[in-house]
């Protein structure tokens, strides 16, 4: 799960996913919700390093390089310096993207299997708790740097 959909409530909004060393940025464009690697292709700077609001384009703050919300290569500053770069193939590498009940899922194996096959039988499993009517009201997030199994065990109270 990489966010809540109130997280990304309008076209143009974002939230950027960690896990381990990879980061996904989870955009919401007007054709629905992309996820797509937080790098820049050119020299893997992070594009986001936060959630936000009123995106109109992904552009790398090294050299300017910049894309589209869905995805495709936008523009290059000093294109000519760049002559073996083709549009057509820079555009950002995309993760597979489903919901369930207002949870936003990501996935980078782009051949993995859909989301509603993994959580076959959930539905009716929780039935009787609307998760799509519930909100986040706090985010409490922080690196420990330890081992997540006594991370995990010690905030299970």
């Amino acid at each position: 799960m990489a966010c809540r959909l109130e997280e990304i409530p309008q076209p143009h909004d974002y939230a950027e996913y960690r896990i381990l060393d990879q980061s996904i940025l989870v955009v919401r464009t007007a054709d629905g919700i992309k996820a797509y690697r937080n790098a820049c292709l050119h020299r893997g700077r992070l594009l986001r390093e936060t959630n936000g609001k009123g995106a109109k384009n992904l552009r790398c703050a090294f050299h300017g390089w910049s894309w589209n919300l869905d995805g495709s290569l936008k523009e290059i500053p000093c294109e000519w310096d760049f002559p073996s770069v083709s549009a057509a193939d820079s555009s950002l590498p995309e993760a597979l993207v489903d919901t369930w009940h207002g949870f936003v899922f990501i996935n980078p194996d782009r051949d993995a299997a859909p989301l509603s096959e993994h959580l076959a039988g959930l539905d009716e499993h929780f039935a009787k708790y609307p998760f799509e009517q519930r909100v986040k009201v706090a985010h409490v997030e922080k690196i420990m740097r330890v081992n997540w199994k006594a991370c995990q065990e010690a905030f299970m109270e």
